[in-house]
């Protein structure tokens, strides 16, 4: 039996840039554990990631003359052709639903007899309108595809019917067959995705971080989130602490990794099962002495009856904790079904500081149904948290998803003034206060891949590269020194003045542009506010820039870190 060869495909995100947060951002683990089932049922699987184009001109230096041109969608089609593919497998989300569709569309002009596969959290939601009406993909993958997608393939190849496999969508006789949701994947029997993207990366720059799965799902259904409708159940499930930290160790040990981005949307969750995991996983990267940091999503309940991980996580390389917060405002987290309070979220951020664990957030300020009073609450607990430095917390405007509970809540107060599709975007909704709808759409028009980078630099050096350089210090052999101690004690104060002065800053102007879009609008004055707003961020991002290179500078000079020690 001939075996099929495959390539999958993660196509550019257009008119976008990679963050500047993380060298890990163009990594894509779906395709990475798709990849590592099929080859080791003895497949040949090109992996074709587009967005490495794209990551690799972010980091490098501006001036740099190897940086790599943005690939075009014939180009991207050429190289998978010139792959020699049965099949091709594409990640689809909704920014690339267009790439995608016109990738397949020209595929399918050179080489008609090639199997198109799509699938991601999109398509399995709409599969079954894809299939209908898009004629050159030929099969859609529904759900967590890994063990799927081989079988799928296998019988592809043997020429046996699929109708028996679970999370298949096609069309036969004219019909859409959609064969249901697959069962669930236990994760430890997946084998380590593969890095074929790492080790590109790794030609043209000196990357030393990568992305890590270490769980799936979430117990809770917050009203605008996509998995509950999806998965059509709340449930979480993990990996073994000790798999964790063996793919950890085969990262740093075989790759140089020292810092992971850890991608579960929830690393660590209310349950006694996920707390007592997270405390293995830290005892065990202390007790095989790996020299590595992380970051890690938090729901904010993750610490319930469990204060006293955070030390021991912060010890074993813990230095950043991302939560969806949402809203600073009650109302709000009511009506988002979050299941907490704002005064819950303010000891967080205090236990994090105590710990001294640097904090990243998900907020979205506006929705439908946000008024300016709930605006006013939300700015003030991002200025009381010290988190409205960054533009990006109060320009974001929710996306609705179909079949979500916030979706049918505001289709039934006709607030959806056009049906989600396939290829629609994710704002096809009004406000229920135009005033407030007028505010979102331009605060969101604004925030530009200029002022995404200035906004993502600033962050990651005050989350990411300044903690590491303090963690270095404290633990080394200087820890006691005068000398460096009062280094680290003006830097640090410096660096704290830039930011609660531009903390402050943004406060100030975006309640006098709240106030402004509660009146009349004035669009002159908008543009004059914001003008001061991204000038200052930009201005700040430089000074810090600045700042940390001196501060870099005079522990080298003084033989007190060495380069390499240096992010």
């Amino acid at each position: 039996m001939k075996k099929s060869k495959i390539t999958l495909v993660l196509p550019i995100l257009r008119g976008s840039g990679i963050s500047m947060m993380s060298q890990a951002g163009a990594e894509h683990l779906g395709l990475g554990y798709l990849t590592a089932v099929l080859r080791e049922n003895n497949y040949d699987v090109d992996i074709k990631n587009f967005q490495l184009f794209t990551m690799v001109n972010q980091w490098k230096d501006r001036n740099d003359s190897s940086k790599v041109d943005e690939i075009s969608i014939d180009e991207s089609v050429k190289e998978i052709l010139d792959s020699k593919p049965d099949i091709v497998g594409i990640s689809v989300t909704g920014p690339t639903m267009d790439e995608c569709l016109e990738i397949s569309k020209k595929i399918k002009e050179v080489s008609p007899e090639i199997t198109i596969v799509f699938g991601g959290h999109q398509v399995s939601v709409m599969a079954e309108d894809i299939i209908k009406n898009e004629k050159n993909i030929d099969y859609i993958i529904i759900g967590d595809a890994e063990f799927t997608f081989l079988n799928f393939i296998k019988a592809l190849d043997e020429g046996t019917d699929i109708s028996s496999i679970k999370g298949v969508c096609y069309l036969r006789d004219n019909k859409v067959v959609n064969t249901g949701f697959p069962e669930d994947v236990n994760l430890d029997e997946l084998p380590f995705p593969v890095r074929d993207s790492l080790d590109e990366l790794k030609k043209y720059l000196n990357v030393k971080e990568a992305r890590l799965s270490t769980s799936r799902g979430c117990y809770d259904a917050c009203t605008f989130c996509i998995d509950s409708t999806l998965y059509k159940k709340n449930k979480w499930t993990a990996r073994s602490a000790h798999s964790v930290v063996d793919e950890m160790e085969f990262l740093n040990k075989e790759y140089g990794i020292e810092g992971f981005w850890i991608i579960d949307d929830n690393f660590l969750n209310f349950t006694n099962k996920s707390q007592e995991r997270a405390r293995v996983i830290g005892e065990e990267i202390l007790k095989r002495n790996l020299d590595i940091w992380y970051r890690a999503y938090f729901r904010a309940d993750g610490l319930d009856r469990a204060e006293e991980l955070l030390p021991l996580l912060r010890k074993s390389g813990l230095r950043v904790v991302h939560i969806g917060f949402e809203s600073g405002c009650q109302t709000r987290l009511d009506y988002f079904r979050k299941r907490t309070k704002v005064s819950h979220y303010y000891r967080i951020v205090e236990l994090l500081k105590e710990n001294n664990i640097g904090l990243q957030v998900g907020f979205i300020i506006f929705d439908p149904f946000t008024n300016f009073e709930n605006i006013r609450d939300d700015t003030k607990f991002l200025f009381d948290i010290g988190e409205m430095y960054l533009l990006f917390n109060f320009v974001q405007n929710l996306l609705v998803f179909p079949g979500t509970a916030i979706y049918d809540q505001l289709k039934a107060e006709g607030l959806i003034f056009k049906e989600l599709t396939y290829n629609s975007t994710f704002k096809v909704y009004d406000y229920r206060d135009n005033k407030v709808k007028r505010l979102a759409e331009q605060m969101e028009s604004i925030y530009n891949l200029e002022l995404i980078n200035a906004d993502k630099e600033l962050q990651r050096l005050n989350i990411i590269t300044i903690p590491n350089i303090l963690y270095k210090l404290r633990c080394g052999e200087n820890s006691g020194n005068d000398k460096v101690n009062n280094i680290v004690k003006n830097f640090t104060n410096n660096k704290d003045q830039l930011l609660e002065t531009l903390n402050q800053f943004n406060y100030d102007l975006f309640l006098d542009i709240v106030g402004m879009a509660e009146g009349e609008w004035d669009q002159s004055f908008f543009d004059a506010k914001i003008g001061e707003i991204t000038t200052e961020i930009v201005k700040t991002k430089d000074k810090l820039v600045i700042l940390c290179d001196e501060f870099c500078s005079t522990l080298i000079n003084n033989k007190i870190l060495s380069e390499s020690d240096i992010i």
